[in-house]
């Protein structure tokens, strides 16, 4: 992975060609104007000319930067703490609308689509593991048992467990605006009373037997309870969790693994290894704690 340094040289080289680029289209407005002076019509010529550079080279080259120095953050950040870390900014295929979907823990709209932006992939102590900024359109209930829309955006984490758990649990944060929600009753999920999950989350599961589940609180891994609770006292945003077989998902609402990238003023070596997701640690150490064990990374 290459350093801080490299990729600020790299970022810095990207934001003063894009800069460049501007100069060159200011330069032929001045020229239109001045040709415009002395021959309207002649002053066509450089203004359509200032149009094709502004459209074809100075914008694609802000997007450009923009999405380089999001990576190069990226590669300081989250995929710092994986293992052979590979970064797709759209289109990625490691975490999928269906891989979304499966994990039952939003009331997400039929049939619509589920965004998903800047996937991080790589291996955590070989545990498989992908995160990625979401946005996903959510039907959610309302006293008078109609639905209302809405969207809810956040960081997803979805992590390939060495071993079935035997486990299919949910854990919803009491403070999302989807705890209670009928959906999950509709999806044959119930509460679950124990003592070891923490208070801040509701437990949900199936009656055991039904689809083949087996809800019981001791199918948890020993430890889980406990990075649960550290997880939750780590983030500002609300956290939902589903654990299902091999499958363990984290989803942490109005917290992104990305930031805005600010393209009207020079980057600052410090942005690159700024992390707006310092709890993606506690993430982690949920996955590992699902796995049971503590292997070799």
């Amino acid at each position: 992975m290459a350093s801080v340094k490299s990729s600020f040289d790299e970022v810095k080289a990207a934001y003063q060609k894009m800069r460049t680029n501007l100069l060159i289209v200011l330069l032929i407005i001045l020229a239109a104007l001045i040709i415009g002076w002395f021959s309207p019509r002649l002053s066509l010529i450089p203004t359509a000319a200032a149009a094709v550079v502004w459209l074809k080279v100075y914008r694609p080259g802000v997007k450009a930067y923009a999405s380089l120095a999001t990576e190069k953050n990226l590669e300081q950040t989250v995929g710092k703490r994986l293992y052979n870390a590979t970064i797709t900014e759209k289109g990625g295929s490691s975490l999928t609308a269906a891989m979304v979907r499966n994990a039952e823990l939003l009331p997400i709209v039929e049939k619509a689509e589920v965004l998903c932006f800047w996937q991080v992939a790589g291996s955590r102590r070989r545990i498989p593991v992908v995160t990625s900024d979401a946005t996903a359109p959510l039907s959610l209930s309302r006293p008078d048992g109609k639905k209302s829309g809405t969207y809810l955006s956040g960081a997803w984490t979805r992590a390939e467990l060495p071993k079935d758990t035997g486990a299919d649990l949910r854990f919803i944060d009491r403070g999302a605006g989807v705890a209670g929600d009928t959906w999950y009753e509709e999806q044959g999920l119930q509460e679950i009373a124990s003592e070891s999950c923490p208070d801040a989350f509701l437990m949900l599961g199936r009656e055991s037997g039904e689809d083949d589940s087996k809800p019981a609180d001791g199918s948890v891994p020993k430890g889980f309870y406990e990075a649960l609770q550290v997880l939750k006292e780590k983030t500002e945003g609300d956290v939902l969790v589903s654990l299902r077989g091999k499958e363990l998902n984290v989803f942490i609402g109005n917290r992104f693994i990305t930031y805005r990238i600010r393209t009207n003023r020079p980057p600052e070596e410090g942005q690159i290894s700024y992390d707006p997701f310092p709890e993606y640690d506690q993430v982690l150490a949920l996955a590992e704690a699902a796995a049971g064990e503590k292997t070799a990374k």
